[in-house]
């Protein structure tokens, strides 16, 4: 005798969760790779440079690159303008976040900060030039203090992944990658678990048998308590 087949609901559930997990991790290495290869990471990006007045450091200048899940903030020193780049915005106030500003004392000669993450940005890395040093293993190169990244030297380019854990981005993501598949499908199932129970019918094999009876006489299915009618 076959019982109606509601732990399908928990089975769809876990596979749309692993799924959401999976798309949720695995597309922040993808996204970095993908923003820093050649000819890739130019489309579509916004670059913005700025220059603002640091009260210890003096002129300093700080770009931002935006591009589908990637963004990166580096600062350095001020340079004459750079043709093929925007002409920098003058401000007031440090145009970074608190995450792209240097933590180690004194500031570095140059920083690189870049979260990574789609729809919402879930890793974080940053490293500094010079003042890093990597331990080579094999083709993997994992920064030591003051980076938090790991690079990868292949085809003789170097891609930079972040190591660093941003949970909250992380969780909405998974979330967001959960409710894409599982909720049309809640939708479609509840409506037609509400025809079929509407029509008499098994909810396995579709045949039409009174409701009195719990067990379908095709296929041996067991029906669900019947929801009781509206009156």
């Amino acid at each position: 005798m076959k019982r109606c087949p509601r732990a399908m609901s928990v089975r769809i559930a876990l596979a749309c969760l692993t799924l959401a997990v999976v798309l949720a991790v695995g597309s922040v290495p993808v996204l970095a790779w993908r923003a820093q290869a050649p000819h890739l990471g130019s489309l579509w990006s916004t670059i913005d440079l700025y220059e603002f007045e640091h009260p210890d450091r003096g002129p300093t200048s700080a770009a931002r690159q935006r591009l589908l899940g990637f963004t990166t903030w580096h600062h350095a020193p001020v340079h004459p303008p750079v043709q093929g780049f925007p002409s920098p915005s003058v401000v007031e106030h440090d145009p970074r976040p608190s995450w792209a500003v240097p933590v180690s004392e004194p500031w570095p000669e140059m920083h690189f900060a870049f979260r990574v993450g789609v729809p919402l940005r879930s890793a974080a890395g940053w490293y500094e030039v010079p003042g890093s040093s990597e331990q080579a293993i094999g083709r993997f190169f994992l920064a030591q203090p003051p980076s938090r990244n790991l690079s990868l030297h292949l085809r003789n380019r170097i891609t930079d992944f972040p190591i660093v854990v941003v949970w909250p981005g992380l969780i909405a993501n998974t979330i967001i990658f959960f409710a894409i598949p599982f909720v049309p499908w809640t939708l479609w199932r509840w409506r037609r678990f509400s025809r079929i129970e509407r029509l008499d019918l098994c909810y396995r094999c579709l045949y039409e048998f009174p409701r009195e009876i719990e067990i379908c006489p095709e296929c041996g299915t067991r029906r669900p308590p019947a929801r009781r009618a509206a009156r």
